[in-house]
């Protein structure tokens, strides 16, 4: 006699999220929340490893730039 397989197959579907702006969102929001993504960025790459210390700071400064560059 042969065993039986019991087990389940569950299909699963993919999942697709959409970003969605919050209502109101101005210019400025969006310069801040542009701004906190490549500030996150590159203090990650700076935790893994992958920038010194020099760099990331010369990488902020230029995104500090663009944030009030867009806030003006």
């Amino acid at each position: 006699m042969n065993p039986v397989n019991r087990s389940r197959v569950v299909e699963t579907r993919p999942v697709f999220q959409v970003a969605v702006e919050p209502p109101g969102m101005t210019e400025t929001d969006e310069a801040v929340e542009r701004f906190l993504r490549k500030a996150d960025a590159a203090y990650e790459e700076y935790e893994q490893g992958y920038a010194d210390a020099d760099a990331t700071l010369r990488r902020l400064e230029r995104h500090l730039d663009d944030l009030r560059e867009a806030a003006a």
